[in-house]
């Protein structure tokens, strides 16, 4: 599964630094002990996603680029709609969807 997300972002020509952000997703799903993305939902992500805010202690940056990876993995790697309300897995500054963006590379 990891490997199609990375030949979806090759072939969008990300950059190798937005690639790399497969590691996010990786932690997402050892995270849930292995579960397929398809069989979770908003409340897996929201979670993960306090998960690394409260124990890991990442900056909100890290926060946000987290969420994106996420909504690019379920909207462009497995084509579905983002599980549950992307409402709730928001922080209050963290943005919305829209926001979300996959930088291309050169």
């Amino acid at each position: 599964m990891l490997d199609q997300l990375r030949r979806c972002l090759k072939h969008r020509h990300c950059s190798l630094a937005t690639v790399s952000l497969c590691v996010l997703t990786r932690w997402y799903i050892r995270f849930h002990l292995l579960r397929h993305p398809a069989d979770m939902g908003a409340p897996e992500i929201h979670a993960f996603l306090s998960y690394l805010s409260n124990e890991r202690g990442i900056f909100l940056s890290t926060h946000h680029q987290a969420l994106c990876a996420l909504l690019f993995l379920y909207k462009q790697g497995l084509q579905m709609s983002c599980p549950g309300s992307t409402s709730s897995v928001h922080g209050s500054k963290a943005g919305t969807a829209a926001d979300c963006s996959i930088a291309t590379g050169d």
